[in-house]
């Protein structure tokens, strides 16, 4: 049977961009399977092998669709040649500055940093604006560019977007991905239908009671990242930055905004075994896609990640403390 292929991003505007654009795309062809998974960003992500094993199955595609992240060169290539090979649509959207340049050469993405009334983009708003499906509310899409791009933070469009920005990201990871998805629908209605929306009338009394609690425990967690937060000088290449860092396993984009707001600080570092997240204040003139490159990684000037090549048996060796010699 024919299928249609979904890979997006594993955040709030990675699952939100592949509800839109299955929404988009699927009226289209109304006898295919749908199928979607959602996978860590870029070169040092879970994508191009996500992508390698399934083409590995010989699938039958009548449409691959590809949000918020962009795979490799060579990963594009196979797409590329499944695409003619197959007389399959094959469509990326994304909008992390460190991959426009792939579009040059791979005419099926579509990757660009800034809508034409000015604001910045994010993988959901730029599907809305390509698929404007009846079910999406702008309301929530605002939100959702707000919460990706930090603009919930620095420029909100209302006191609403800020706060239902938030409680998305939190609702995402209460419901997980799959049950989350299955909800957008009822809460675009809810934001539709209500003269007055907020956000207890899009969640409901009950998930967005449990969402404000939840939103209490991040910011105790923001708050112990920040006393064990400390300071480095990183050199790359010619540049030496003063970043303050510390070591999270949640929270990743809390955490990274507060430390970017230290005084001194150049920009945060979340470490997270060996993946880095990078956040830096909207002041700050450094561009974090260039410093993600020197870790294999990419993003935007004020928000990227990479990642660690840590050689561990070279690092337990280092850490073995030799017996005083009788």
């Amino acid at each position: 049977m024919t299928e249609l292929r979904y890979f997006s991003h594993t955040d709030l505007d990675g699952v939100m961009s592949a509800a839109a654009l299955i929404a988009g795309t699927k009226d289209q062809y109304p006898d295919a399977t749908i199928t979607y998974s959602f996978e860590s960003t870029g070169s040092f992500g879970t994508i191009d092998r996500a992508i390698t094993d399934w083409l590995a199955t010989e699938p039958e595609a009548a449409y691959i669709g590809i949000t918020d992240l962009t795979p490799s060169p060579d990963v594009l290539t196979a797409l590329a040649t499944y695409a003619h090979d197959h007389q399959c649509v094959v469509e990326v959207i994304d909008h992390h500055a460190s991959t426009a340049h792939l579009a040059t050469d791979f005419p099926f993405i579509t990757n660009y940093n800034e809508h034409t009334n000015g604001k910045q983009t994010c993988a959901t708003s730029m599907v809305a604006e390509r698929y404007p499906v009846a079910d999406n509310a702008p309301l929530i899409i605002e939100a959702v560019r707000e919460l990706d791009t930090w603009d919930w933070y620095n420029k909100p469009d209302s006191a609403l977007t800020a706060e239902l920005a938030q409680k998305l990201a939190i609702a995402v990871n209460l419901l997980g991905k799959d049950a989350f998805m299955q909800q957008i629908p009822a809460f675009n209605a809810a934001a539709k239908q209500a003269p007055t929306p907020t956000c207890a009338t899009i969640f409901g009394p009950v998930l967005n009671a449990i969402i404000d609690k939840q939103l209490l425990d991040v910011d105790k967690y923001v708050g112990r990242k920040k006393d064990a937060a400390a300071f480095m000088d990183l050199h790359i290449g010619d540049h030496t930055y003063h970043v303050a860092y510390v070591q999270a396993s949640k929270n990743m984009s809390e955490v990274g905004n507060m430390l970017a707001e230290l005084p001194a600080a150049d920009f945060g570092i979340v470490v997270n075994g060996n993946r880095l997240s990078l956040r830096s204040s909207e002041a700050a003139e450094v561009d974090l896609a260039t410093v993600a490159a020197a870790f294999q990684g990419g993003g935007h000037q004020h928000a990227a990640g990479g990642r660690l090549l840590i050689d561990y048996a070279q690092i337990i060796q280092a850490s073995v403390v030799t017996p005083p010699t009788k």
